[in-house]
């Protein structure tokens, strides 16, 4: 697993080096010498320039590019067949979003491994994704191929994420946002029907009952009482 905040998830007492040799050392049964060997090869695998050197060094002393390569070194260095990143390009400026992304992508290619890929940001979902799923308070509210979900969303949750989205064409024209805000755990837990009514701009009457998954035509799921979901909200 890549976790979301590289600075947190690296421990700032132990140089890089040695907290990627860690995960070699509980998961594999190689000499100090070959285990020290992987941990340049993962680092310098991960684009990292001038692997022995970024080995020695503490997490404050590099980027935060650098410091999430270095966790993808770590997640990677006992070949796993699935690879979960959770939020992974967090806090990166945009070319160091992309480059990361290419890499993750390059990797998947090279070692066939699975990956789910945890984001709020619908571009990144858009460019890497194959599949997508759009979850509300633990729900999915709408799941298919990402690119036929993403051109055409047929849950007003999903709908609504994608307005959210600022483009250059807004410019000078008031943000779109999803009304209200999200319920405190307790009181979702308590809910019934839908959870997404209170911030539904076309909540029907039925949203007091529980809401099954039901399957499109295009074979995607959503949950919604409106059959067929909705288009062009």
């Amino acid at each position: 697993m890549i976790f979301q905040d590289s600075i947190s998830g690296l421990n700032p007492l132990l140089k890089v080096g040695r907290q990627v040799a860690e995960t070699l050392e509980i998961h594999t049964r190689l000499g100090r010498e070959e285990i020290r060997r992987q941990v340049l090869e993962l680092l310098a695998h991960v684009r990292l320039e001038d692997p022995e050197i970024a080995a020695g060094k503490y997490p404050h002393q590099l980027s935060g590019g650098q410091r999430q390569r270095v966790m993808i070194a770590m997640a990677i260095a006992s070949d796993p067949k699935l690879l979960i990143a959770d939020e992974p390009t967090t806090a990166l400026d945009v070319t160091t979003q992309l480059q990361i992304l290419g890499l993750l992508q390059d990797l998947q290619r090279e070692t066939g491994m699975g990956m789910i890929l945890i984001s709020h940001d619908v571009s990144v979902i858009r460019q890497t994704c194959q599949e997508v799923l759009v979850m509300y308070s633990g729900q999915v509210m709408e799941s298919g191929l990402a690119d036929r979900v993403l051109r055409h969303p047929r849950h007003p949750y999903t709908a609504a994420l994608i307005r959210s989205v600022a483009g250059v064409e807004q410019k000078g024209h008031p943000l779109h946002t999803i009304r209200g805000t999200v319920a405190p755990l307790e009181q979702r837990q308590k809910v019934e029907g839908c959870v997404f009514a209170d911030r539904c701009q076309i909540r029907c009457e039925r949203y007091r009952e529980p809401v099954p998954l039901q399957t499109l035509e295009d074979g995607r799921q959503i949950r919604c009482h409106r059959k067929g979901g909705v288009e062009n909200l």
